[in-house]
């Protein structure tokens, strides 16, 4: 049981981790200043344009 365990963590963190980042994504481009062009993830300077859907 115990070495079945060991053999399953990793999988079970990548779920853990795609999960997260699904959700994280998932939710930055639902709300409302970011989803109107369905922007995505740019760096955080001012005079960054986002590139997307509309721009």
């Amino acid at each position: 049981m115990k070495n079945t365990l060991k053999k399953l963590m990793p999988y079970a963190l990548t779920g853990v981790i795609s999960g997260a980042t699904v959700f994280g994504a998932s939710h930055y481009i639902s709300s409302e200043k970011n989803g109107e062009d369905f922007s995505y993830f740019t760096t955080a300077s001012d005079k960054a344009s986002f590139a997307g859907i509309g721009s």
